[in-house]
């Protein structure tokens, strides 16, 4: 009798187990269909559905004008849902995304609390480039989206989630003198003032999540040692990034709507163009191995202080503003009214404007951006000093020499013969400052190029007209035109950095072989007004042209003929 209870029991425990179990999936559905397909693009397409990073099913293959459907089970409780439309090339399976030049994300993406059978109707608007989203109304434990609240319980909603975030890589946020701090588990550290951050944004659904500056590079990173246009988060596999936008705007706005106090680093004028001038001087620590030392402001002057213990020096009232004199080469700060306002004891007289070079090329827009910038905020400032007293006694050129230096006796260096290199610098600085130093357009004949040109850009309508329009070279730079969604953007590079700094190749793309133009080095000279930003490598791919040897030769031809 025992016995035959003991199995029964057994019996009723393992129905139990197995009921609870079956009753643990619950049903999710995702309709989804198109509006606006153009002539010609109604592409072979499928639905690939991602529960918390894995696939788990995915619709069947269908023309995107025909509405379709996929259906899969999903555990009891909440999950990371990714809805990825994909499209066929040829024999290949692209994400419909903007880094595979479509014109937005065909993604649907979020973390659901599921308890119930779910549907969701998705639209993949072409007109508006969206995704319409039609779903039940969720009971989830997700982020609020409050307007108001104390910024240090939103901090520290933020850190809650980076402790297991990639595994704890970015460490913890944290606020002082008004600016943010992230503060990584190596030790290393990004820091920006609060009042430069714009707001975060998904870089790239479930795998990026960045946080721009408001205008230029404002985030100085430790791991660099130069500044950066955002701050950015991502990690190898995918999570929900809408819910990590939420928590860093949500303390974004809760810090800007805090009270005001009188010791804020945002209210002293003072400290803005201070902080300024040290993001220039971090740049200077490795631009052109530190030549250029540092930048000073005294008594109303500038002072350049090279690191050989010469110095230039212009009254701040005298000087304009920083462009570029030579593309990816040379940066001046101009004198206003085309007067002589800049003494260097280089040459022992008086010049039209500081400069910046070096022998490698740079990104001469950041420099330009970092003095502007300074000088903005120092013209902005009201703690500067009287200019006047001093300006007027150079300006009546008293015997006394205001500009002279001490210089330091101790310098086991300043007795050293010069070296080659050294005078060669030497002599460059001085070239550079020469009053008759003028803003020059050094193209290369037209007769060097033209026959390689046309020859790629003939073949351009061959391999792959739909996106690529054509290449010219204008104003010492080499422009590649090309389409996204029928819109016209081009990537640009410097004549120099084409010839000098990139490596031409067949390497692999998202979907097929591409022949790609890489910078060297890791180094992004390409400026791309589709990204809006700078950009490692420029790309030629087709769908109908396996054989890339031909693209590649005429490439190669094309840049060989610039040198």
């Amino acid at each position: 009798m025992k016995s035959a209870i003991k199995i029964f029991l057994t019996l009723a425990f393992f129905i139990s187990i197995f009921n609870t179990y079956a009753a643990s999936d619950v049903t999710l559905t995702i309709n989804y269909s198109t509006v606006g397909t153009k002539s010609g693009f109604d592409h072979i397409s499928k639905l690939i559905v991602f529960v918390d990073g894995i696939n788990k099913g995915e619709s069947n293959e269908q023309k995107q004008t025909i509405p379709n459907s996929v259906t899969i089970k999903i555990p009891y409780g909440s999950h990371s849902i990714k809805a990825v439309f994909y499209a066929k090339q040829g024999n290949y399976w692209e994400e419909r995304t903007l880094k595979n030049n479509y014109s937005f994300d065909c993604i649907y993406n979020k973390t659901l609390n599921f308890n119930k059978n779910t549907t969701i109707d998705l639209t993949f608007d072409f007109n508006n480039n969206e995704v319409k989203v039609k779903e039940p109304v969720f009971n989830n434990n997700t982020t609020s989206n409050n307007k108001v609240g104390n910024y240090q319980a939103s901090l520290q909603k933020i850190n809650d989630y980076l402790k297991t975030f990639d595994n704890g890589y970015y460490g913890y946020l944290e606020l002082k003198d008004g600016y943010l701090y992230d503060r990584f588990k190596s030790g290393k550290y990004c820091k920006v003032l609060m009042t430069d951050l714009d707001k975060a944004i998904e870089y790239r659904t479930s795998e990026k999540v960045i946080v721009k500056c408001k205008t230029g590079k404002c985030v100085y990173s430790t791991y660099t040692d130069a500044y950066h246009e955002e701050l950015s988060f991502s990690q190898s596999a995918y999570f929900n990034s809408k819910e990590l936008v939420t928590l860093i705007n949500n303390f974004i706005a809760d810090y800007n709507n805090k009270p005001s106090t009188n010791n804020s680093i945002t209210n002293s004028n003072n400290i803005d163009y201070q902080s300024a001038l040290n993001k220039i001087n971090n740049y200077l620590k490795t631009f052109d191995a530190g030549y250029y030392g540092y930048l000073e402001v005294k008594d109303g002057y500038l002072y350049d202080r090279f690191k050989s213990g010469k110095y230039c020096k212009a009254l701040m009232s005298d000087l304009d503003k920083a462009v570029e004199n030579e593309p990816g080469k040379k940066v001046i700060l101009k004198c206003g009214n085309d007067k002589e306002c800049v003494f260097s004891t280089y040459s022992d007289a008086y010049h039209k404007q500081m400069s910046f070079s070096q022998t490698n090329s740079f990104n001469t827009g950041e420099l330009v951006t970092l003095l502007n910038n300074f000088l903005d905020a120092y013209k902005n400032s009201t703690s500067t000093q009287p200019e006047n007293t001093v300006s007027n006694i150079i300006k009546n050129n008293t015997n006394e020499r205001l500009d002279y230096v001490p210089q330091n006796n101790n310098n086991s260096n300043s007795n050293k013969p010069k070296t080659d290199a050294e005078n060669k610098r030497e002599k460059m600085l001085k070239e550079s400052l020469s009053t008759t130093t003028t803003l020059t357009n050094t193209n290369i004949s037209s007769a060097k190029y033209a026959a390689p040109l046309k020859a790629l850009n003939d073949y351009l309508k061959i391999f792959n007209s739909e996106t690529y329009d054509k290449v010219e070279v204008k104003d010492n730079k080499v422009y590649f035109y090309f389409k996204v969604s029928s819109i016209s953007y081009n990537s640009s590079i410097n004549i120099s950095d084409l010839t000098q700094n990139t490596t031409i190749q067949i390497a692999d793309g998202f979907t097929t072989d591409e022949v790609k133009i890489f910078c060297k080095n890791d180094a992004e000279y390409f400026y791309s007004t589709y990204s809006n930003s700078y950009v490692d490598h420029f790309r030629f791919f087709s769908y109908s042209i396996k054989d890339l040897t031909k693209m590649k030769q005429l490439v190669e031809n094309f840049v060989n003929s610039l040198k």
